[in-house]
């Protein structure tokens, strides 16, 4: 595997698009690098969590089935191809994307495009998290649903409280989270969500 700590292999840009995820809803994911000269048979790693303290809370990609969810392609703008794999947790302590550059060796004028929920073979994408309702108690108009997930690899336990009307629509929601890492994640991923639906003039 090429060392992408060396000189010669340093990230000059990446860019994500959309920038924002959120947990338990499939998407499309875009992310862009540039600037690596990797040897032919190198390897680019694309690391979707913050390593072994930080787990990722993205679902395991995968290359092998198109139609399934969780596909991931990458290519590449000049004469290097990429083959993909998604090693399996046994051999990587997280969520991994390793492109082989194969056919020739990879320019730093390159620019390489990696597709985390590829659809065009028809599966619906990736999810960017895992969420789940764990506990569900009812009375009456209203409802409680303690659920888990995780945020930017930061654990996140919280509850949904809903009231509804008579025809049942939802007249009342609110959301409680712990711990406060979890509220801080949270905080700044909104800052960030609502930072980049501001209308730029």
């Amino acid at each position: 595997m090429a060392d992408l700590t060396a000189p010669a292999y340093r990230l000059a840009d990446a860019h994500i698009e959309p920038p924002t995820a959120m947990a338990g809803v499939r998407d499309t994911w875009r992310v862009t690098l540039s600037g690596l000269a990797v040897p032919e048979g190198g390897i680019v790693r694309l690391r979707l969590g913050g390593g072994r303290d930080n787990k990722s809370d993205w679902t395991r990609p995968q290359a092998d089935d198109p139609a399934a969810n969780e596909y991931v392609t990458a290519s590449c703008s000049g004469a290097a191809e990429l083959r993909v794999g998604a090693p399996a947790f046994e051999h990587v302590h997280d969520i991994v994307v390793d492109m082989t550059v194969v056919g020739a060796p990879l320019a730093a004028e390159d620019e390489i495009a990696v597709i985390l929920g590829d659809t065009s073979g028809g599966g619906e994408g990736s999810s960017g998290g895992r969420f789940r309702y764990t506990k569900q108690v009812a009375s009456g108009d209203t409802a409680v649903l303690e659920f888990e997930t995780t945020v930017a690899g930061k654990y996140v336990n919280g509850v949904d409280i809903m009231r509804c009307d008579e025809s049942g629509r939802i007249v009342e929601f609110r959301v409680m989270v712990r711990p406060l890492q979890a509220v801080d994640v949270l905080h700044e991923q909104m800052r960030a969500m609502l930072e980049s639906m501001r209308p730029t003039d």
